[in-house]
């Protein structure tokens, strides 16, 4: 078929408009279909959307909630003493764009807040700088002086802080509130292991705002309240660590002691009446101190190897296992050589021939303490340390708790490792360890994990009291009847004399230990002095630890430890009225 010139032009325009049409409607079908795409994921994911739709039409206002107080106890009284409360100071500070005499100013205020004036100066002469904080925490005298003498540019406001009303003497037990990021937070201590209890949680208020952005104060959209923080109190008593604390100062001066520690135990508790360690620091300026280890509680953070205290333990072990009894005897070498060259030799370097297991504890023999424990073998002694919860924490609600080392021994369970671990070398343990391993001889066999919490307080004024711990049998009550014996003849008859209590019988033993260098290989001239003892014998109601590192006055804790627990220990009986034996 033949076509004309006008016909081919017709049929070229039809074909371009099919074509345009085709385009637009492919361009229509894929742009319908985004739009479909777009709204299954707007659908898909309706809460960022919400969350935008918020930010532009809301502000949110915070509020925040008051931190809880920690208290402790006093014998016989329902009064609560604060060891870390809120309270309000005054904050001076400036405004330096309204500064207009700053040589003046400077000079004036300088002996009022105790800052150099060169120092104030600098800050308030800041161009284009609204605010500069010039000191906090001032105190009334401080506030009204800068309040009356006014100053252009000096203000005062009031501010939250936290306070510490007994500063160092309960520091090491409530920690501080302290800079963290870009808030604050509890730190070591109570303060530290309780921080969301005792923080609470923040709350809230969204205001509308109009579609300008502005703020609509009285159109609010939505509110959560502050859950204000709990209160938590303390098992410790005011009175018992005001005296524990002053007793064991004067120790350490009187003794010349580096360092010390004292952890006192109710016995049928396990709760701790009080706790002290020297050094001690200011929780209201913990910023001042240069050596932040001086934070860490010793009682729980640091681990030491006890020396002869551990024989107990070691002597509870084999008695529980019915292969040494009091009267059992052995032929004393006054040295024991291992393979290898190795040996272990009695601290008096003495042989003392054929010995009882009483005289062991009474003369505090090495020899006698490898005795008991090759009687039992390295495993089964091994299990025995781990039920008295050596190489365990101990749970207690304190920041920073370490569990101590059994690692030599159990990694290399040789002869060797077991002798020298059955008084108290080559493995180690915190002081809340070892106080509540005796605890279990006090107890009648029995291990109870130790508590600093009484109670716990909401802000309702609700309170709940923590269940006791499941109490575990550990050696049989017959057994740490005779060992609580043996140990009350270490004190009447041994080394531990200087650690009675007229009118009572007091069990107990001392340990001194060599320090490991600082390089972790040998031993240093330096030594830990340990006595741990309870009374009275018959009914123990207190278990007590007291450690002094590196007396130099007295070269055994028979002269320095012991004399120090038989003065805080007079003083605990007379205080809870516990009547002579």
């Amino acid at each position: 078929m033949r076509y004309d010139r006008e016909q081919i032009r017709a049929r070229g325009e039809r074909t371009g408009i099919d074509l345009r049409l085709t385009l637009l409607l492919l361009f229509s079908l894929g742009f319908y279909a985004a739009i479909a795409v777009k709204l299954f994921f707007i659908v898909s994911d309706g809460s960022s959307y919400d969350a935008l739709a918020a930010r532009q039409y809301a502000a949110f206002q915070e509020s925040d909630p008051k931190r809880g107080d920690i208290f402790i106890i006093e014998k016989g009284e329902s009064k609560l003493t604060p060891i870390a409360e809120n309270r309000l100071f005054g904050e001076v500070y400036a405004v330096p764009n309204e500064v207009k005499e700053p040589y003046f100013i400077a000079k004036e205020l300088s002996p009022i807040l105790g800052i150099e004036e060169s120092v104030i100066l600098s800050r308030i002469s800041k161009e284009n700088d609204p605010f500069e904080l010039l000191k906090n925490k001032v105190s009334e005298d401080v506030r009204k002086k800068v309040e009356d003498f006014y100053f252009k540019g000096i203000y005062v406001r009031d501010q939250t802080f936290r306070n510490y009303p007994l500063s160092d003497v309960a520091s090491h037990l409530s920690g501080f509130v302290g800079y963290s990021g870009d808030g604050t937070k509890g730190q070591y201590g109570i303060e530290g292991f309780f921080e969301d209890e005792l923080a609470g949680k923040k709350g809230y208020i969204a205001f509308a705002k109009d579609k300008f952005g502005n703020l609509l104060n009285f159109l609010k959209e939505s509110e959560e309240e502050a859950t204000h923080g709990m209160s938590i109190v303390l098992t410790i008593d005011r009175v018992m660590q005001y005296r524990v604390c002053e007793a064991l100062k004067s120790g350490i001066e009187r003794y010349g002691a580096e360092s010390g520690t004292v952890v006192l135990m109710e016995v049928e508790s396990g709760k701790i009446r009080a706790m002290c360690s020297y050094p001690l620091f200011n929780a209201n300026e913990y910023q001042k101190v240069e050596d932040i280890s001086v934070f860490n509680n010793p009682a729980v953070f640091t681990p030491y190897e006890p020396g002869s205290v551990m024989k107990t333990i070691t002597l509870a072990a084999a008695m529980n296992e019915e292969k040494i009894s009091p009267e059992s005897t052995y032929e004393d070498p006054g040295k024991i050589v291992f393979e290898g060259g190795r040996f272990i030799e009695n601290a008096d370097k003495k042989t003392h021939g054929t010995v009882d297991m009483v005289k062991v504890l009474v003369e505090s023999l090495n020899t006698g303490a490898v005795y008991a424990a090759e009687q039992i073998g390295v495993k089964k002694f091994i299990e025995y340390l781990d039920a008295f919860q050596f190489g365990k924490k101990s749970g207690i609600e304190l920041w920073g708790e370490q569990q101590g080392s059994l690692s030599l021994l159990k990694k290399e369970q040789k002869e060797i490792n077991m002798a020298t671990a059955s008084f108290g070398q080559g493995m180690t343990a915190t002081s809340i360890q070892l106080v509540s391993s005796y605890g279990v001889i006090a107890r009648g066999g029995r291990y109870l994990p130790p508590t600093i919490v009484e109670m716990l307080i909401d802000a309702d004024g609700a309170t709940t009291t923590p269940k006791m711990a499941e109490v575990k049998e550990v050696i049989t009550p017959r057994a740490a009847k005779l060992m609580g014996s043996m140990l009350v003849a270490a004190v009447e008859d041994g080394h531990g004399k200087l650690a009675r209590v007229s009118g009572y019988h007091i069990g107990g033993k001392t340990g001194t230990a060599q320090i490991v260098n600082e390089n972790g290989v040998g031993y240093s001239s330096r030594t830990n002095h340990t006595f741990i003892g309870f009374g009275p014998s018959e009914r123990p109601f207190f278990v007590m630890l007291v450690k002094l590192e590196n007396p130099t006055s007295y070269a055994y804790a028979e002269g320095t430890a012991a004399p120090l627990f038989g003065q805080i220990a007079k003083f605990v009986l007379e205080y809870y009225n516990i009547p002579p034996e």
